[in-house]
């Protein structure tokens, strides 16, 4: 039984890591990478209302659409989105945990 226990502990091992290949038309996803912090805690933060968790305030009429944000404190970067968020969109606000804000 031990041993049962341990195959089936390392045949679910061998497959814990998950490696991504660009899809034809995705070169618009890469980027050069310029870490300026390396955060020891990253947390993500689902809510309904974003204008008030990003900036504490409610949304002022001809804003455009917030999709998330990425706030440090003293401890973490926290991720914050929707409900209905993409891939694409917690990977852009993850980026600001590691590199702050880098919008031009």
């Amino acid at each position: 039984m031990r041993l049962l226990l341990v195959i089936l502990a390392l045949l679910l091992s061998a497959g814990a890591a998950h490696a991504e290949r660009l899809l034809p038309g995705e070169d618009d996803l890469i980027f050069k990478t310029q870490r300026k912090y390396t955060p020891k805690n990253i947390q993500w933060v689902v809510v309904e209302d974003l204008e008030q968790a990003c900036f504490g305030k409610p949304k002022n009429p001809g804003d455009g659409e917030l999709r998330g944000c990425a706030k440090f404190t003293s401890t973490a970067c926290i991720v914050y989105t929707k409900r209905i968020t993409s891939l694409a969109n917690l990977g852009h606000e993850m980026r600001h945990c590691f590199e702050g804000y880098w919008h031009e």
